[in-house]
């Protein structure tokens, strides 16, 4: 997948260059792409709950990262969409968030007890500058010190981090070990496995066969 990402990169600056007159073709024109294989791990229910009471007693940025990972487990939203969630968009019924991929959609979450619970610790987290003041932010999950949105690289070093404590020695190679980016399977699964549309791609397709992590699928009789 990152050789893909790769050569699509290095796709797009040979286009400008040739737009631009600073090359003459563009290499990458007839590669072939890497055949893609989607991740199969699942996570379950149990397992981040789990994670969650290591993360909550760790406490800090650790158990901010936990929520906002928890946020995408609850509601199946992308993480970009979560790290940029503002106070303005919570709502008595849930909150609003907007679709990275299309600027014209956007979504009521609506709360759930689990859901508003999550939230709500989020935001009372100790946020301390370095003033030792209270830093105030209009963010649902600002970062501690200077309470901005986390970025995604951020986001994923602390996630890794955390992870690293969570599975211990083994690392990567522990079967513990699982990616912020499954969470977003754990919710369209759990949601298909009780029959309920997940609401988070317009391709059924692609949710289902990147998303879609049930190893056990139950099926209907006719009669």
């Amino acid at each position: 997948m990152r050789a893909n990402r790769e050569k699509a990169a290095l796709s797009s600056a040979f286009k400008f260059g040739m737009a631009e007159g600073f090359a003459k073709s563009n290499p990458c024109y007839g590669v072939a792409r890497n055949t893609e294989r989607p991740r199969t791990r699942g996570v379950s229910v149990t397992e981040f709950n789990e994670f969650l009471q290591h993360a909550h007693a760790k406490g800090g940025s650790s158990y901010m990262v936990a929520c906002i990972g928890a946020t995408v487990a609850l509601t199946g939203r992308r993480r970009a969409e979560i790290l940029n969630l503002t106070k303005a968009a919570m709502r008595p019924e849930g909150f609003i968030v907007g679709d990275s991929k299309n600027q014209k959609r956007r979504y009521l979450v609506e709360w759930s007890p689990t859901l508003k619970k999550v939230v709500t610790e989020a935001t009372t987290i100790s946020r301390w500058g370095s003033t030792r003041g209270r830093v105030e932010t209009i963010y649902l999950f600002g970062t501690a010190d200077e309470g901005t949105p986390y970025t995604d690289s951020g986001f994923k070093g602390l996630w890794n981090r955390l992870m690293h404590s969570y599975v211990g020695p083994e690392g990567r190679e522990s079967d513990k070990w699982f990616h912020a980016h499954d969470l977003r399977s754990l919710y369209v699964s759990e949601m298909l496995d009780q029959d309920r549309d997940p609401e988070t791609h317009g391709k059924k397709a692609t949710m289902s066969k990147v998303y879609d992590r049930r190893a056990l699928i139950r099926v209907a009789p006719l009669a």
